[in-house]
């Protein structure tokens, strides 16, 4: 078992770190808490290689942070940065769509190029599995 960089103990293992660290993200997305949804899959993400799956969710979170302050140009750049990734993406964990979230990508753009819409945080598309499921 190889040891942690940062404590000096026994390193993570980063699939079982993933997997809790995106029932994590769920939760937080769930709640209208983007920003700290971002933050639950950093550590995961470099620990594995900087995965372009979780790089896509990072982005979609933050993407939605800057919608609900308002930064819809910030957000429009986040998303197609999002898409970019998870077009690269072949580690999909089970449970989760890339179709499903290409789809949530195009609606939140939508979103953000209607005028009237608001930036409540239930109107944002929410393609992401019932952290219970996991």
């Amino acid at each position: 078992m190889k040891n942690s960089p940062q404590t000096g103990g026994p390193a993570a293992d980063p699939g079982r770190d993933r997997a809790a660290a995106l029932a994590t993200y769920v939760a937080l997305m769930a709640e209208g808490r983007y920003f700290d949804a971002h933050e639950a899959l950093e550590d995961v993400w470099r620990a594995r290689g900087r995965d372009p799956f979780l790089q896509a969710l990072i982005q979609i979170a933050a993407a939605y942070h800057h919608a609900a302050r308002g930064n819809r140009r910030g957000a429009g750049r986040l998303l197609a940065t999002a898409r970019a990734h998870l077009r690269r993406a072949a580690d999909v964990p089970e449970g989760w769509s890339k179709a499903a979230l290409f789809e949530a990508i195009e609606a939140a753009d939508r979103l953000l190029q209607d005028p009237t819409a608001t930036s409540a945080h239930d109107r944002w598309p929410f393609p992401f599995p019932d952290p219970a499921d996991a």
